[in-house]
């Protein structure tokens, strides 16, 4: 993914889902339903019936994803994610990550000033509960610069 191709639609891209626990592996679910090439990973390496499209390795789901969705639990798995061994900020390729985890917005100014130049971080928080992650309604708060 090139800087240009942040102005297209993301949904050509690649999405990674990180946390599929009760939000993100119903969020992943709908994301394929819709036909939209995407891939789960967790921490916690929990199996799953998604077969192909849930990764094991942290490296190899961050490698593959041009758009992340963070979905993690808190600000500790969430550094896990960015900083941990084999993570988001060693990539070298351009990547766009949404952090989708109720964090505070020091934490996330933080974060966002340690990611390197070629990770985009896009805050966007969600409203609804595991019901509305079934059901595809969540709503989301998108913060971000154009």
């Amino acid at each position: 993914m090139n800087s240009k191709s942040a102005n297209k639609d993301i949904l050509n891209e690649k999405i990674g889902v990180a946390g599929c626990g009760n939000m993100g592996l119903p969020m992943l679910r709908s994301i394929l339903s819709k036909n939209i090439d995407a891939q789960g990973y967790d921490i916690e390496n929990k199996k799953s019936r998604l077969g192909n499209n849930f990764v094991f390795s942290k490296k190899k789901f961050l490698d593959d994803s041009s758009v992340i969705v963070s979905v993690v639990r808190d600000a500790a798995d969430t550094l896990e994610l960015c900083q941990g061994s084999s993570g988001l900020f060693e990539q070298r390729s351009n990547k766009i990550l949404i952090i989708s985890s109720t964090l505070s917005p020091r934490f996330l100014m933080d974060i966002k000033n340690k990611a390197p130049k070629n990770i985009k971080i896009i805050d966007a928080p969600m409203s609804g509960a595991t019901v509305a992650a079934k059901e595809a309604t969540l709503t989301f708060m998108v913060g971000c610069e154009k």
